[in-house]
């Protein structure tokens, strides 16, 4: 057998195999359809959590949410995403902001701004030196216009970047419909919020101890000065440990409450009140209703696998769809008994069965690199026809495709081995 091999029919031999390996590629790239994940959580149009409960009492309150805590679900609501004054719950951000930014025990000058501003006060002097923490409370418990001006006087330079904080707060969370001009809350046509975006930042506050253990006391003296909190659901509704008051001609009577009964926490936030006895009876009324409604119900532990994702002509393992948290829900019982799942993953729905998780063997092909925690969809958790909480799919791993440097070398390899044989 006569030996061709020689170096000019290697070199020619070698283009040749590399100039089909580039068209290859090319045909693949441009007769495979590609799918998009990039900002694929951005795109996502969401879904409506509200829930109906049948004989919910008559409420005298204008504006009404009630949420529960770990989940955000809303639980009821009514107008509560049209813009209202907010009065003294204003200082719900004024107390948060604070206690971010400042040491419980720094010492506070009053000013004259501060001892004159009027309203509901606790009736500072000029010049008076106090701590943060005791003004903390005089703002939370007795509703103190003077504790918010010197407050914020002290945490930033004037009054003007004080609510430059607020409103950057407020933005950070998702309350986009809230404004923010004084830290007391007195009227003013462009210092609103909505009881939902009250209701977010309320519950920022409450992850915080300082702010927990304020506003569930009763009392507090600070020098010879006593404080008796204005909420009058605390101690006397099961559960109720807080929040705040408030009260102008604008925004009538406020409440923001929150409250916890086996192991289920909820905040509920209420705007124009006609009168603070209407105002007690619209929150106790309401958080009564809502714990005979609903309990706390597990229901999806965290990293259930729905799947594969792999590119064409990958060069790593598929990676697993799981989703990226453990889910427990407030639920009614009938809620409960008619709870169905389903998938979206890049814009394909699928039904999913939670208790045969095996049979969930959703199989997906991309042809782009997609990397760990990247989130491919939404996992829906449905009662009926109503979807009631929606949690991220993410995949497990990276999955990157093949590049033509690799097909390249695949050949060299191949050819390198072949030469040496």
């Amino acid at each position: 057998m006569i030996n061709i091999l020689n170096k000019k029919n290697i070199l020619i031999i070698t283009l040749i195999i590399i100039g089909l390996i580039t068209a290859a590629v090319l045909l693949c790239t441009n007769t495979t359809k590609q799918i998009k994940n990039e900002n694929y959580e951005e795109s996502f149009t969401g879904v409506n959590y509200e829930s109906e409960l049948e004989n919910l009492p008559e409420l005298s309150a204008k504006h009404c949410i009630v949420t529960e805590y770990e989940s955000n679900r809303i639980l009821y609501e009514k107008n509560a995403f049209n813009k209202s004054a907010m009065a003294s719950t204003t200082k719900i951000m004024t107390a948060l902001i604070v206690i971010e930014e400042c040491n419980m025990t720094d010492i506070v000058t009053v000013s004259k701004t501060a001892s004159a501003i009027g309203g509901s006060e606790i009736n500072l002097k000029t010049g008076e030196e106090i701590s943060v923490e005791n003004l903390l409370y005089g703002l939370l418990l007795e509703s103190g216009n003077d504790a918010a001006i010197a407050l914020a006087e002290h945490t930033a330079d004037s009054i003007e970047e004080f609510c430059i904080l607020m409103n950057k707060k407020a933005k950070n969370l998702g309350a986009q419909n809230t404004n923010f001009t004084s830290p007391h809350g007195l009227d003013n046509e462009n210092h609103f919020t909505t009881a939902y975006d009250l209701s977010i930042i309320t519950k920022e506050a409450l992850k915080n101890e300082i702010f927990r253990k304020i506003i569930s006391t009763k009392t507090y003296t600070a020098g010879n000065r006593h404080f008796v909190n204005t909420n009058a659901l605390l101690g006397t509704v099961d559960g109720v440990d807080g929040v705040k008051t408030g009260f102008t001609n604008n925004a009538g009577r406020c409440i923001v409450l929150t409250a916890e009964r086996s192991g289920m926490r909820i905040i509920v936030v209420l705007f124009g009140c006609p009168d603070s006895l209407n105002r007690t009876i619209d929150g106790k009324r309401i958080i009564e209703c809502i714990f005979e409604n609903y309990k706390i119900y597990d229901v999806l532990p965290q990293s259930i696998k729905l799947g594969s994702l792999d590119t064409k002509k990958s060069k790593t393992e598929p990676s697993e769809l799981v989703t990226n948290e453990s889910v427990r829900l407030p639920l009614t019982e009938n809620e409960y008994k008619n709870l169905s799942y389903s998938a979206e993953i890049f814009n394909n729905v699928y039904s999913v069965d939670i208790n045969n998780a095996q049979n969930n063997n959703i199989e997906i092909f991309i042809n782009k690199n997609s990397y760990k925690n990247s989130v491919c969809g939404y996992l829906f958790v449905k009662s009926g026809n109503k979807t009631i909480y929606k949690t991220a799919i993410a995949q497990s791993s990276d999955v990157i495709k093949k590049t033509y440097k690799d097909y390249l070398m695949n050949v060299l390899n191949e050819f390198a081995y072949f030469l040496s044989e």
